[in-house]
């Protein structure tokens, strides 16, 4: 808390101190993309946690041990990308890891449709995690430097990761 800059230094307000709507700040096309794209990659990961489950049970007998050690291994595996996808991104741009963790992501997607065998829900499972380890540290580092220039990284962040800035005022960010 003693390191944290004064709520008077942000400016993700309008001129008469009401918060800005997080509608304002997608009318910017970069957090509009990345907002997007967030979007499109929770619901990749929401149906892939409420429905493999299910195809895994009925295809390939997969008990819930196993399917929980699926769905575990593709988290464990994000996990252990971000850090090193992050510092990628910072090296050789994030364009291209969040547009390659994005394809990574949409081809595993669509292989889900061809499992049967109980290792195949295991690889595919590792290839989301590889491509979300891949695309999300670059996803929030651009967020990062749009919410810098605009003086309200909170208010970006919050947008991209589901929370609702703001009272819902539609007035413009500076």
């Amino acid at each position: 808390i003693l390191f944290l800059p004064p709520a008077s230094s942000e400016c993700a307000s309008a001129r008469n101190g009401a918060s800005v709507g997080w509608t304002a700040f997608l009318s910017d096309r970069r957090v509009a993309g990345l907002f997007i794209y967030r979007v499109a990659h929770g619901g990749c990961i929401g149906a892939v946690w409420s429905f493999a489950p299910l195809i895994a049970d009925i295809r390939s007998g997969l008990s819930g041990l196993s399917i929980g050690l699926m769905i575990t291994s593709g988290v464990v595996v994000s996990a252990f990308l971000m850090t090193p996808m992050g510092v990628l991104a910072d090296r050789v741009g994030k364009r291209p890891l969040v547009v390659i963790g994005g394809l990574v992501v949409a081809a595993g997607m669509f292989l889900f449709a061809y499992l049967n065998r109980p290792w195949e829900f295991y690889a595919v499972s590792v290839v989301l995690g590889i491509g979300g380890g891949m695309a999300l540290p670059a996803v929030m580092a651009m967020a990062v430097v749009i919410g810098g220039e605009k003086n309200a990284l909170g208010t970006v962040i919050a947008i991209l990761t589901g929370g609702k800035p703001g009272n819902g005022d539609r007035t413009h960010p500076r």
